[in-house]
């Protein structure tokens, strides 16, 4: 029997693995069977780019409706069948998931092409730029063996007693690689629902050119994704934006949540696998990336939010020494309190205790969790899509435990990234852009105030949660009390958490999570390195902070968002009606670097923000290039950091005159800088008593 043919109701097993089983048989069959439509839809678009460059908002919305008619409507009807077999939530999640998540399957396929590197023969294939450039995708290539079974939470550069890299094996023929690969585990705060697999350490690779005569390679971007080391995936980035520049675009995936991040706290389990995973693309792209036209020597590592944290410790580390040449920050910094975890043994043991493993003995803990299947380790963090989480409940990079010694080749990070750079040891001292957006804690603040309960629980209990989101939870009790009424007083006054509080609770997790961690950033590594700051200011459509005001926040947000989103897109490209912009929050600025969504992020020529979006990739690949940005829109000229001065930031806005700019911020950072709390996060925490500043 087909797996596309549904069976009788009642010879349908009952079990929920059964279930799931059949559901997703079934669905992604069906969605085998769309790509056919998507392909002829995609080519058909490509065609038209390839031979008019500008599309008209007529064909835009004629787009549209072919998208909706020819994909989404048979995938709504295919979650009816599910539902008919199923449960209201296999139903959801399975649409929204096909819906939202699996339009890597959607981008059509042009002329096949070859490559051939050290371990065998890919097949890629020919895809247009936005301005009908003929490029070449290879997507999926696996670079490291398949961490799973013995091999969860180990090193790819150390599995087991092997001190030998572990890279994916050579094979036979032609690998196809033309289609993407899983994500890799993970709880999906937008889905509300497991996906992905342990399997899938693969990358995707966008080149204007291959199988270069000339000798001429070029730039090489090496993209790490964000979601806070716990979600994402490298197919959502997709690099057709690019192809209108000369630089080669690489997106990775990597470990996340406690697959990627476990510290057992003796060396057991050492952590920050999958910051080992990224070294480990890092070689595999030194390796190969000239047979996709792309010049090793030539590298930038840049990644947004964690995957910016990434970068800034790549810089710190041995491990990732002579693997680039350039590095870019968007939003995410060493020194952010979100971006270290400073007690990875009791989280190792929490995590373990609420899986019913033994702490006892770290050798069975860790026995015991390489045996729990990956549904319920990723389902256990299904709670952190309420952001009042107790700290601990998150994974991300630590100090890594063991004795790291002159022979060592495992310890990625030895010591806090802030003493590291407090004495000015940075391994790769490389031109870097730093910056971030004017709005960033719209990701935090647009939840707080269309969530009543958030709201209501932060104006009850303030003093109970400020500290674990602000991270001065390790001061004692009157202490901590008092900072978290300071912090209250001087950024809410007689206000409350609320929608008419909304820009200062803006301003508040701005400054804690975003701002005060980029200065302190860039303060310490202007010291070492060419740096160049901005201050992402576009008031794009495709906003994050506009999804959250959207929503109707009565339904599955997945599809709430869907159709609140689907919505705005009917009102504006149909009725012109234009939406209240809400702020630039953090995460904006993806949807002008990259592919991100056929429909709901879609920037073609035409689009009033192409323009922008060209000037920014522009940048980025010039920078790849030259080791210094160009002046924004021809005029304007990056100046980089200079220590004792003021901090300059570009500007970097489409509606109003770019240009420097000092922070706007500056006054309230002294104000955080004077409480003792803050402190604390101003310097290196001692990791034997992390309540006690050194």
């Amino acid at each position: 029997m087909s797996a596309a043919t549904p069976q009788s109701k009642e010879t349908f097993g009952s079990s929920y693995c059964e279930k799931q089983k059949y559901i997703w048989t079934y669905l992604a069959n069906l969605f085998e069977g769309r790509k056919k439509v998507s392909i002829r839809i995609e080519d058909y678009s490509q065609k038209s780019d390839k031979s008019s460059h500008v599309k008209s908002s007529k064909s835009t919305k004629q787009s549209l409706l072919l998208i909706s008619a020819y994909i989404y409507v048979p995938i709504l009807l295919a979650a009816a069948v599910v539902r008919y077999y199923g449960g209201v939530n296999e139903a959801m999640i399975a649409a929204m998931t096909l819906m939202y998540y699996n339009y890597g399957l959607l981008h059509g396929h042009g002329p096949p092409v070859f490559v051939d590197i050290e371990d065998g023969r890919l097949k890629g294939f020919t895809a247009y730029s936005r301005e009908g450039r003929e490029y070449y995708e290879f997507l999926g290539i696996r670079y490291s063996e398949a961490m799973i079974g013995k091999l969860r939470f180990q090193n790819v550069m150390c599995a087991l007693e092997a001190m030998a890299p572990i890279p994916a094996p050579k094979w036979e023929g032609v690998k196809d690689a033309t289609g993407y690969g899983p994500a890799c585990t993970q709880y999906d705060l937008f889905l509300q629902a497991v996906m992905g697999e342990e399997d899938c350490l693969t990358l995707n690779i966008y080149s204007p050119q291959i199988n270069s005569t000339d000798g001429k390679l070029l730039p090489v971007l090496i993209f790490i994704h964000g979601g806070m080391f716990h979600f994402g995936r490298a197919m959502d980035f997709r690099g057709t934006h690019f192809m209108d520049e000369a630089v080669v675009i690489v997106t990775i995936n990597y470990r996340l949540q406690a697959f990627g991040f476990l510290n057992t706290g003796d060396g057991v389990v050492r952590g920050n696998m999958g910051l080992k995973d990224q070294v480990m693309a890092m070689r595999w792209v030194k390796r190969n990336i000239a047979s996709f036209g792309g010049d090793p020597g030539l590298v930038t590592i840049w990644g947004e939010s964690a995957g910016g944290a990434s970068t800034h410790l790549h810089t710190l580390s041995p491990m990732s020494k002579g693997l680039f040449t350039r590095a870019i920050s968007n939003s995410g910094f060493a020194l952010a309190h979100w971006s270290f975890i400073r007690k990875p043994k009791e989280q190792s043991e929490i995590f373990a205790k609420k899986l019913g493993c033994p702490t006892q003995s770290t050798h069975e803990m860790v026995e015991c969790l390489q045996k729990v299947s990956s549904y319920r380790i990723a389902e256990l963090f299904r709670g952190n899509h309420d952001v009042l989480h107790p700290r601990l409940d998150v994974f991300a990079p630590t100090i890594e435990s063991g004795s790291p010694n002159d022979n060592d080749t495992e310890t990625f990070l030895s010591e806090h990234p802030r003493e590291l750079l407090r004495r000015g040891e940075i391994i790769s001292k490389v031109p870097m852009i730093n910056g971030a957006n004017s709005h960033e804690g719209l990701i935090y603040a647009g939840y707080f105030v269309r969530n009543q309960t958030i709201t209501d629980s932060l104006n009850d209990e303030w003093h109970k949660h400020s500290p674990v989101l602000m991270d001065f939870e390790d001061l004692h009790n009157e202490t901590r009390h008092e900072v978290a009424s300071q912090i209250w007083d001087y950024y809410l006054g007689n206000k409350t958490v609320g929608m008419a509080s909304l820009y200062e609770i803006v301003d508040l997790f701005s400054d804690t999570s975003f701002f005060k961690p980029m200065e302190e950033t860039a303060l310490e590594f202007a010291k070492s390195l060419p740096l160049y700051l901005y201050l992402y200011n576009h008031h794009g459509e495709f906003g994050v902070a506009q999804g959250y005001f959207r929503i109707t926040m009565k339904l599955p947000m997945a599809l709430d968002g869907l159709m609140a989103t689907g919505l705005q897109m009917l009102k504006k490209h149909v009725f012109g009606i234009q939406e209240k912009h809400w702020g630039v929050s953090h995460a904006d600025e993806l949807a002008l670097f990259f592919k991100m969504h056929p429909v709901l992020s879609r920037i073609d020529p035409g689009h009033e923000e192409y323009q922008f979006s060209r000037e920014l990739i522009r940048s980025w690949a010039y920078f790849a290039k030259h080791g210094k940005p160009p002046a924004f829109n021809g005029e304007h000229q990056w100046t980089p950091v200079i220590s004792g001065q003021p901090l300059k930031y570009m500007k970097l806005d489409s509606a109003k005159s770019p240009g420097l700019i000092q922070a706007p911020w500056s006054e309230r950072l002294k104000f955080l800088s004077s409480l003792p709390g803050f402190q604390c996060i101003t310097q290196y925490h001692n990791t034997t008593n992390p309540s006690i500043c050194i």
